[in-house]
């Protein structure tokens, strides 16, 4: 009976089919997530009807990130951009997940990905639990289990523990491997239960049944107390109670059945307090009991409890037994009853134990299993470690032997190196020297070409002009330029490459007009004299003369007064008499033959804007030949030409000319000088005057106080150069000029002593709107030059130009430092009125050198200002002075202080940051000097070649513009994006390239050159084109350098540009 009892209390313990599953794996998308989400995998998949959550909790969005790095309340910025935030976020968060979605589903399980914003990770989890019915939760933990060690207070995984519900098992996994358990409550409950009664069963039983003095009712009441926390011990309490009675009348009988066999008693119970420390001893269960152990337990406890229900009865029920042994059968029933239920928990703690002891062997077998990986591992690891050593040994090995190689190679190719670059030194010397040698032998045979042509006589000496540019200068020789007209041609007014110069045009239709035209211009072309009217060009195919402008007019009409002019004073009259006789004494003595003039006269002496003289009108000039030693006797025979009462009368007479024919002349020019009177009979007047003793009365009043002695002096010499005879005229240089000399030395000193006023200002120092000296010159659209405050208030109220009535493309003022430069070095200069000349004849080339220097420096700053363009060639008597200029200082000076204040400018500007800030940079005359070609070409004497300038080009060794190298390189260092703009065309973009990076000039974002389609364009157009271009992409131009107005000029210009020094050429 005690056998099948058991085995139905086995039968019963088998638990029903698990139900659904739900598993949370709790996730925070690092690399150790992964760990977690595999070992939930592998431990839960064996299981049925499983459905795996992962939980991710992410920070609740209240605020959005900017660009600068901070960040805004989302209630600060706009419903869009938040929502597009959130989007944005809600995508990263779930590439985040996928992964660990994609491990679940190549398990093929049920997976539910849950996204749970919240700023509190473990009440959300907790929460998440809850409402989701998760019986497992599976989280990650450091490598210190959560549960068996102590707990940091702010660990998360703590965290997630206490706020998880308690029918949630928490499993904490730590690189891939369990860490901790917390179990949940009906887990936890079970075992202590179960725990709790057996231990105080065993307790209670033991204290009731060693104590042999306590009645059967004590035992009873001993034993009901330790069946009262479970059900079936309850329901036997109930019985026994119900018999107490019955047992209580039967006492006495018990009491002498005891004294009768008192050895049975004791020894029943002696075995019965044996028994109870058996139980005692075996009934220490488990503290994790399983919910079918309690169910087992609970389905033995009612198959015992109807078994000795039915005893019960039946004992109760018969009366034939006595109450003593009743009470002996009552206790070994009683006895067997305990044994049964100890036997149920020896079952329970052994079907615990075994439970537990197949859980040992299996994490000891996995445990076993990994360390015989781990062996097999490290032995693998070992072995390979080992051919690693010996590989690496190999390599190493090999790898000294590699260096060893390298070296010897390294040696080798310096070697080759060192010879390639001896033999590259020497080739390159070698075709240095060839080249100075071709630019040597190019130089000497132009030089010998110079020379054999002037000691031929053929070169020319002057520029020539074409027809169309004078019509086009003359508004086709409109009468309101004409300021003259003579015997031989008409003389117009005009302007030719923005210079002021007067335009002759001779009667061409008579041969002897095309002989005079031919004679003049042979004349004019090879002589240079301050006082001899300059030559600047011709148009010999139509008989056209183009001269310097003289804006006073000629001597004639200054001392008639024509159009009420001012009257000229006696001591510039007194310099004009000896500038004149100086011009016709170098006349004389010019080599190889002397020239005399012939028609010598006041309409023939022009006088400039400082009524400095100049003889003009040499048409009918001719050269003699003789012994140029004895000039008294040098005669030829001629056809009388000239102008009345200045033709020396034995001219007249014999037909007979010497230079003593230009002394009549002169002399009637002295007189007129002194007097301001007609020629004719002026002789006879002044004689008369000096007979009477009233030199006074005929002298010129308006001239100012004449000295007397001193106009006495010269009205003598007047009279004796006006002889009617030759022989006694007195010489020009031996006796009449220095007489003329002394009489300069007392007009200058009358002159200082009169005024101390400078010179007049150049023309191109006055500002055209406040006609006076500029103080801050600057370049407006229109290309003129104007005071910067009086150009300013012009504009604050006008939109076009003040010189040409023009609209003005923009209004942005460009500073022209090489005018300001130049004004005020004139400011610095304390000139007299009065110009000092040399005292003797041989210092006359001097001063003429003088004189074309301050012209061609006038040219020159003109050409700087944008005041004088178009031109093709600079001037000719300038060819020296632009040499001297771009070999010497000067042009050095004015590239570093035009480069140094581009580099001043460039540091003030503040960039944006953006890439967009820009400096633009000319190439030629710019970045890259093309002064060796131009050496060879007369430095812009020689019209330009585009054909040899290519050649140039492309042999591409022009040197760099060393202060234009050093703001290069200041501009990239400090920011700016570096544009190259030039004119060059898009073949020689290679050998440009080539020639930038020889000499230095690197890194640069654009090299802009002309396209086939910007052939033909204007400077000026195609770079404001490329300009504009910039713009439109958004680039804004902070600065642009360039040696052309045209680099500068036009739409889209620089916020500040820079003009860098070129007279050689002009581009438009």
């Amino acid at each position: 009976m005690e056998k099948k009892e058991i085995v139905e209390a086995e039968d019963e313990l088998v638990l029903p089919p698990p139900p659904t599953l739900n598993v949370g794996i709790a996730i925070n998308g690092n690399r150790k997530s992964k760990y977690v989400v595999s070992w939930a995998l592998d431990k839960f998949i064996p299981e049925e009807n499983i459905m795996f959550k992962l939980l991710h909790v992410r920070p609740k969005i209240t605020t959005v990130p900017t660009p600068m790095g901070n960040s805004l309340p989302i209630s600060q910025v706009r419903d869009d951009v938040a929502d597009a935030y959130k989007k944005e976020v809600e995508w990263r968060t779930n590439e985040m997940l996928l992964p660990y979605k994609k491990m679940c589903a190549q398990r093929k399980v049920q997976v539910d990905l849950l996204v749970i914003e919240s700023d509190d990770v473990a009440n959300a989890i907790a929460e998440e639990v809850t409402k989701g019915s998760i019986t497992k939760l599976v989280i990650g933990a450091s490598s210190r289990g959560i549960f068996t060690r102590k707990l940091k207070k702010n660990s998360l995984s703590s965290r997630i523990s206490v706020c998880t519900p308690s029918f949630c098992t928490v499993y904490a996994v730590s690189k891939g491997k369990l860490s901790s358990i917390r179990p949940s409550d009906l887990e936890t409950n079970g075992s202590s239960k179960d725990d709790c009664s057996e231990a105080s069963f065993s307790s209670k039983s033991s204290t009731s049944y060693t104590s042999s003095s306590q009645t059967d009712s004590g035992s009873m009441a001993s034993y009901a107390t330790f069946c009262s926390p479970s059900l079936p011990m309850q329901r036997f309490q109930a019985l026994s109670t119900v018999n107490q009675t019955y047992l209580h009348s039967r006492t006495s009988s018990l009491e002498i059945s005891q004294s009768r066999s008192p050895d049975i008693h004791h020894s029943r119970f002696q075995s019965l307090d044996v028994m109870g420390g058996k139980d005692e001893m075996s009934s220490n269960p488990s503290s994790s009991e399983t919910t079918r152990q309690v169910l087992s337990r609970n389905s033995s406890g009612r198959s015992f409890q109807s078994d000795q229900q039915s005893w019960l009865s039946d004992q109760i029920s018969t009366s034939d037994y006595s109450s003593s042994e009743c009470q002996v059968a009552f206790a070994f029933y009683l006895l067997k009853y305990i044994y049964l239920c100890m036997q149920v928990n020896i079952n329970f703690e052994l079907e615990k134990l075994r439970t537990e002891l197949r859980h040992l062997r299996g994490m000891y077998a996995i445990a076993q299993s990994e360390t015989i990986d781990a062996s097999r591992k490290l032995s693998t690891l070992s072995k390979r470690r080992l051919e690693e050593a010996i590989k690496l040994k190999e390599i190493s090995s090999k790898e000294e032997e590699a260096k060893q190689l390298a070296r010897q190679e390294k040696e080798k190719y310096e070697a080759a190196r060192s010879e390639a670059e001896h033999v590259k030194e020497c080739a390159d010397r070698e075709a240095s020297q060839k080249r100075e040698a071709e630019m040597k032998a190019s130089h000497d045979a132009k030089e010998k070409e110079m020379l054999e042509n002037i000691l031929a006589g053929s070169i020319e000496q002057y520029q020539k002009f074409a027809w169309e540019e004078i019509v086009l200068a003359t508004s086709s020789f409109s009468e309101d330029l004409r300021v003259g007209m003579g015997a031989y041609g008409t003389v117009y007014k005009c302007m030719l490459h923005h210079t002021a110069v007067a335009v002759k045009i001779l009667h061409s239709t008579e041969n002897s007009r095309t002989k005079q035209f031919q004679q003049e211009l042979d004349i004019l072309s090879k002589i240079r004299h301050p006082h001899l009217l300059l030559l600047l060009g011709a148009c010999p195919d139509h008989g056209c003369l183009v001269y310097e402008y003289m804006e006073n007019g000629s001597l004639e009409d200054r001392l008639l007064r024509k159009n009420n002019t001012q009257p000229i004073p006696w001591f510039d009259r007194y310099r004009i008499a000896w500038e004149v006789a100086s011009a016709l004494v170098f006349l004389h003595n010019s080599k190889p033959e002397p020239i005399i003039h012939r028609d010598l006269k006041p309409a023939n002496i022009l006088l400039d804007q400082n009524l400095v003289s100049k003889i003009g009108d040499v048409g009918l000039s001719m050269m003699l030949t003789g012994d140029p030693s004895s000039t008294s006797t040098m005669f030829k025979d001629t056809g009388p030409v000239g102008t009345l009462c200045y033709i020396d009368p034995e001219y007249q007479r014999t037909g007979l000319i010497s230079p003593k024919s230009d002394v009549y002349a002169f002399g009637m020019v002295i007189l007129q000088l002194l007097t301001a009177k007609p020629a004719i009979a002026l002789t006879h007047v002044v004689e008369t005057a000096i007979d009477d003793n009233n030199l006074a009365g005929i002298l010129d009043s308006d001239a100012g106080n004449w000295p007397v002695e001193e106009t006495k002096e010269l009205v003598m010499l007047g009279l004796s150069c006006a002889e009617l005879r030759r022989r006694d005229r007195p010489g020009l240089k031996d006796q009449v000029l220095p007489i003329l000399e002394r009489m300069k030395e007392v007009a200058n000193r009358a002159r200082i002593s009169i005024s101390t006023v400078r010179s007049a200002p150049p023309n191109h120092f006055i500002c055209p709107i406040l006609k006076d000296v500029m103080d801050d010159p600057c370049v407006a659209a229109d290309g003129y030059s104007y005071d910067r405050k009086a150009i300013e208030k012009w504009l604050a109220n006008n939109d076009n130009s003040p010189m040409t009535n023009l609209p003005l493309s923009n209004k942005i003022l460009l500073p022209n430092y090489t005018l300001l430069s130049a004004i005020v070095e004139w400011k610095s200069r304390k000139q007299p009125l009065i110009i000092q000349y040399p005292e003797d004849i041989e210092s006359q080339f001097k001063e003429f050198d003088e004189e074309v220097k301050l012209q061609c420096t006038s040219w020159r700053f003109s050409v700087e200002t944008n005041n004088l363009s178009p031109w093709k060639t600079i001037p000719v008597e300038c060819g020296a002075y632009v040499k001297d200029y771009m070999m010497g200082r000067g042009y050095k000076l004015d590239l570093e202080r035009v480069s140094n204040e581009a580099g001043v400018y460039a540091k003030s500007v503040e960039l944006n940051g953006d890439g967009k800030d820009v400096w633009v940079f000319d190439i030629d005359e710019t970045l890259l000097s093309n002064l060796p070609y131009y050496a060879e070409h007369g430095y812009g004497l020689e019209a330009f070649d585009p054909v040899q300038f290519d050649k140039w080009v492309s042999s591409g060794i022009a040197p760099a513009i060393e202060p234009s190298l050093k703001l290069y390189e200041k501009v990239l260092d400090l920011g700016f994006k570096v544009f190259l703009l030039t004119g060059r065309s898009e073949e020689q973009r290679s050998i440009t390239v080539e020639n930038l990076t020889r000499v230095g000039f690197r890194s640069w974002d654009k090299l802009i050159l002309r396209d086939s389609e910007d052939h033909g364009k204007l400077a000026k157009i195609f770079k404001s084109e490329k300009r504009s271009k910039m713009v439109e992409e958004g680039y804004r131009i902070l600065g642009n350098s360039g040696d052309q107005w045209s680099d500068l000029l036009g739409s889209c210009p620089a916020i500040r540009s820079f003009k860098l020094p070129n007279p050689m050429y002009y581009i438009p």
